[in-house]
C-alpha cells in the first residue's frame, strides 16, 4: 500500500482555506504521489491524487494558504506509520483528534529533518501553526 512513500524524499504539509464555519483552516500532507487527510464526514484517514486533490480543492472552494517542504529521513518508517493509520478508525472531533494531530501522527519522530536550529522533527509543523495564527492576527510576527 503506497509504495510511492517509499521513494519519497520529501514530504509536503498544505494548510489550506476551512469550509463554513472552520476559519481555521485544514492541513494535508502530500507524500510521494498521494494527499493524506482526515475530515468530520469520515472515519477514516483520506487520500487522494494530484487530479482528485485538484477537484476536492475546487468541490470545496479551497485555496492554498501555505505549504511547508519536509526532508524524509526514514520512508521505511514513514511508510509503515502511515499504512496503520490508514487503516485505523479516526473519529474526527475539533479539540484531540483534529487534521493537525493526524499529520502530527503521520511525521512521527525521527521519520523527518528537523529544521536548522531546532530539535523538534514536530517544528515544520509548528511553524506552520504558528504561520496561521499570524495569518488570523492572533499571533505575533
Amino acid at each position: 500500500m503506497f509504495s510511492d512513500v517509499l521513494r519519497a524524499k520529501y514530504a509536503t504539509i498544505y494548510y489550506v482555506t476551512g469550509e463554513g464555519i472552520n476559519v481555521f483552516g485544514h492541513l494535508l500532507i502530500k507524500i510521494g504521489e498521494h494527499y493524506f487527510h482526515v475530515d468530520p464526514t469520515h472515519n477514516y484517514p483520506l487520500y487522494m491524487n494530484d487530479g482528485e486533490f485538484k477537484s476536492y480543492m475546487k468541490h470545496y472552494k479551497r485555496t492554498i494558504i501555505s505549504t511547508q517542504k519536509i526532508v524524509i529521513t526514514d520512508s521505511l518508517a514513514l511508510h509503515s506509520r502511515l499504512t496503520e493509520l490508514m487503516r485505523k478508525e479516526f473519529r474526527f472531533n475539533l479539540m484531540d483528534n483534529n487534521c493537525f494531530i493526524f499529520i502530527s501522527r503521520v511525521i512521527g519522530k525521527g521519520m523527518i529533518a528537523p529544521p536548522p536550529a531546532t530539535t523538534s522533527p514536530l517544528a515544520h509543523l509548528g511553524n506552520l501553526v504558528d504561520n496561521i495564527l499570524i495569518a488570523l492576527g492572533w499571533g505575533m510576527r
